[in-house]
C-alpha cells in the first residue's frame, strides 16, 4: 500500500463519494472521455477495515493535524506513532475494534471504539472516537467509519454508545445524529484550548 504523503500534498477527495466496501482494489475517480464525449465519473470504493500497525504513521498524522489546528481534542500536545501505536493497542487490548479507512491505498480516516469509564460497571457502555483527513471531510468518510464501528460493537454485545464532542463541532454533531445518536448531556467550559473555554456535548445512541 502506497504510503500517505503530507496532509497537503496528495489530491483532495473532491469529487469522490464513499461507500463501505470489502473491494481491496478500489476503482479511481478520474472523469473518462472517450473522443470528444465525457462519462460520468466512477465512484471510488472506501475500503474499511480494521487497523494494522503499519497504519500508525498515517493514523498520527491525521490527529495530529486535529490537534494542532482544531478544538475537536482537548489535548494539547500531538502523540507521536510510538504513543499512538500503544493507544491503539489499548483499545485492541480490550477486545474493541480500531478501523481506518482507505481510498485508493491511502488512509483517509480512522475511529475505535474505548470503554466509557474504567471501573467494570460501565463495560457496556464504549466512547467512539473519530477523525477524517481534512480535505476529506464532507465525502462521507467519517459516516461510512462511524457506521462500521457501531455495527461491529453491536456484534461484540455493547448495550450504547458515547460521543463526547469537544467545543461547536456542527459536522461532528450531524454525523452522530445521522446514525441516531442523540444529546443526553452538556457541560459549559469543561476544557480550555487555544486561550478559549470550551463546551463538552455528550451524545448517545442505543446499541441493542
Amino acid at each position: 500500500m502506497r504510503a500517505c504523503p503530507a496532509l497537503n500534498k496528495v489530491g483532495t477527495c473532491n469529487p469522490i463519494h464513499c461507500e463501505t466496501t470489502s473491494d481491496p482494489s478500489p476503482l479511481g475517480s478520474e472523469l473518462d472521455t472517450i473522443g470528444d464525449r465525457s462519462v460520468a465519473p466512477r465512484v471510488s470504493k472506501c475500503l474499511v477495515r480494521p487497523s494494522a500497525s503499519a497504519d500508525i504513521p498515517d493514523i498520527t498524522a491525521i490527529y495530529a493535524n486535529f490537534v494542532a489546528t482544531t478544538t475537536a481534542t482537548f489535548e494539547l500536545v500531538a502523540p507521536d506513532a510510538a504513543e499512538m501505536l500503544r493507544r491503539r493497542q489499548a483499545v485492541l487490548d480490550h477486545g474493541l475494534p480500531f478501523l481506518v479507512a482507505e481510498l485508493e491505498g491511502y488512509i483517509v480516516g480512522f475511529c475505535y471504539a474505548s470503554q466509557f469509564r474504567p471501573r467494570e460497571g460501565y463495560r457496556f457502555t464504549v466512547e467512539d472516537s473519530i477523525y477524517v483527513r481534512p480535505d476529506c471531510i464532507g465525502h462521507g468518510v467519517g459516516k461510512v467509519l462511524l457506521a462500521e464501528l457501531i455495527a461491529q460493537c453491536q456484534a461484540l454485545g455493547c448495550h450504547s454508545m458515547v460521543a463526547c464532542i469537544c467545543g461547536v463541532n456542527v459536522s461532528s454533531v450531524a454525523l452522530h445524529a445521522s446514525l441516531g445518536f442523540q444529546q443526553v448531556g452538556l457541560l459549559a467550559e469543561a476544557g480550555i484550548k487555544f486561550g478559549e473555554w470550551l463546551r463538552l456535548l455528550i451524545m448517545q445512541r442505543a446499541l441493542e
